[in-house]
């Protein structure tokens, strides 16, 4: 039949194959959309339970162990934020950003060098640990957070490394995995054996929770290629030749994850550490909203925009920035109009703690706050995208030291208070930073294309 084709049957086929064509790509566009939204709402429903699991988390050691012990779990957490800027040096920012454009075999060789380094410097840095612990009388205790701090900054890594490469499906099943799982292990244990109540236990089930992470993530790279290095450089000069690239960036997140925790540090030493436990139980809500509409709607855009930047397409850029922005905004109120109900609930029937009504207050104007933060962190992706780490390293350099003064002056004189005024005061005036440089930046980038 196929050797002969009479004229009218040929020419019925090529009549009805453009409509066929058509549907054709119609269905397949149908089948996409779907895949792309199931896929979404299922990373929104886990991220979500990651959520709600470490806001429960936060309830029952509210409840069950005391705002000293949950001041102490903040401080632990801000640890394990602050570490990876600080020792990272912003190399898997730089590599994950690269990593849109790399082979398989490209990125397994800088996450090799990557590795190297950072189980160097941990170390180094069990050796100076150690000797502090020694001192306090507090090895193990010392020694199990530098271990559990280690695991999260590899894993914190390895989520950051695959949303860039367009697999947030993965990333986040990790992610529930090490933020969730050992919650609920945790949780049921300490409920029904008051003598697990304590830290100890908290720190040993997290870095489980990590370790398990770390081996499905080791599972997910099985079948890619390795890289045969024909050329190898020392892991000196590999450093060097890295950090040239990432230090704009590195200064940035190192200066922004102070900034962002030493309210932590600064309420524990001039108020104490119960009084640090309150502000964390108020602030890990707020943090929890900001992590769900960040995976939701901000993080997803980043792969889209660097594209978009790279390949010069200006007019998806923007369409993808604008709508981000607005998903943004609509959303942030919509949560907002959620958590001033929900928080009244909260803490007069289930927490009932006289210290958590007492500072009720505090509250509504951290949900300000959170509007405030998340707009920020979409104009971020502007400068992320287009490789303008330059300009958001001035802003923190300029508003670093204000922050660091006026934290200090307000938490000593104003209590409590006094983080909520300035957190929200510098947090408006860097947001009116971000937009005079992103208007340069955009004429800059206009100017550009003209010529």
């Amino acid at each position: 039949m196929l050797c002969g084709f009479h004229t009218p049957l040929l020419t019925r086929t090529r009549s009805h194959k453009p409509a066929k064509d058509i549907e054709l790509m119609g269905t397949t566009l149908k089948k996409l959309l779907t895949l792309n939204v199931s896929v979404s709402l299922f990373i929104m429903m886990i991220r979500a339970s990651s959520l709600v699991m470490k806001f429960v988390l936060t309830l029952f050691i509210a409840r069950y162990l005391g705002f000293e012990a949950l001041g102490m779990y903040g401080l632990i957490a801000a640890a394990c934020v602050i570490a990876p800027s600080t020792v990272g040096f912003s190399f898997m920012y730089t590599i994950s950003r690269k990593a849109v454009m790399l082979t398989q075999k490209e990125i397994m060789r800088e996450l090799g060098y990557y590795f190297k380094l950072t189980i160097l410097i941990y170390l180094v840095l069990c050796v100076a640990t150690g000797i502090a612990g020694s001192i306090q009388g507090q090895l193990i205790f010392f020694l199990s957070v530098l271990a559990l701090v280690f695991l999260e900054h590899l894993s914190t890594d390895i989520y950051t490394l695959l949303l860039n490469l367009s697999k947030p499906l993965a990333a986040n099943v990790l992610h529930f995995i090490r933020s969730s799982v050992w919650m609920v292990v945790f949780m049921a244990l300490a409920f029904f054996v008051p003598s697990l109540r304590t830290m100890e236990t908290l720190i040993v089930l997290w870095a489980i929770g990590s370790i398990t992470s770390l081996l499905c993530f080791i599972w997910v790279i099985r079948h890619w290629e390795r890289a045969e290095d024909t050329a190898p450089v020392s892991l000196v000069s590999w450093f060097t030749n890295e950090f040239r690239e990432s230090r704009t960036a590195y200064f940035t997140s190192f200066l922004r994850s102070i900034a962002q925790y030493l309210n932590h540090f600064l309420i524990t030493i001039f108020l104490g550490i119960e009084l640090t436990g309150i502000f964390v139980f108020y602030m890990q809500i707020t943090s929890a909203m900001s992590n769900l509409l960040q995976t939701g709607i901000i993080q997803i855009a980043k792969p889209r925009l660097i594209r978009h930047h790279k390949s010069h397409n200006m007019a998806e850029y923007w369409n993808t920035y604008k709508q981000c922005l607005k998903h943004t905004v609509f959303t942030s109120l919509l949560m907002c109009c959620v958590a001033v109900p929900g928080i009244y609930v909260l803490t007069h029937h289930l927490i009932d703690k006289p210290l958590a009504i007492e500072w009720l207050s505090i509250f509504w104007w951290l949900l300000a706050l959170f509007v405030v933060s998340n707009v920020s962190e979409v104009n971020k992706l502007l400068f992320y995208s287009q490789h303008r780490d330059d300009l958001l390293l001035r802003l923190f350099v300029m508003t670093f030291p204000v922050a660091l003064v006026v934290n200090t002056i307000l938490i000593y004189t104003l209590g409590l208070w006094g983080v909520i005024w300035s957190t929200l005061l510098l947090n408006i005036v860097g947001f009116m930073l971000q937009l005079k440089y992103a208007r340069k930046m955009n004429n800059e980038l206009e100017k550009s294309h003209e010529q």
